[in-house]
């Protein structure tokens, strides 16, 4: 990716409105195609959460046409990211 287009993304105010943190992250979750734009398009400071931040992280590091939510703990506990009531936090972001 050029220099230019990460600089001006990492410009981007963050999205403080945790609804809508959790809605990116469960659409990622459920259409890769969500996933590959977030990706592409998204910043780990856009998300006020620090878990939502953590999230989109192992989400970036996972191959998102096999992401599911079992592979998502793991990296996240791979990544040392160890959060009392993960894995419920997380099955409800697409709720």
């Amino acid at each position: 990716m050029p220099a230019a287009a990460v600089h001006s993304r990492s410009r981007q105010a963050p999205i403080a409105d945790l609804a809508l943190e959790r809605g990116a992250l469960g659409a990622a979750m459920l259409v890769p195609a969500q996933a590959e734009e977030l990706i592409r398009n998204g910043h780990s400071h856009l998300f006020t959460a620090s878990i939502h931040r953590h999230i989109f992280e192992a989400i970036c590091s996972l191959s998102t046409d096999q992401l599911d939510y079992t592979l998502l703990i793991d990296e996240l506990q791979r990544m040392g990211h160890e959060i009392p009531g993960m894995s419920s936090s997380i099955s409800t972001m697409a709720l």
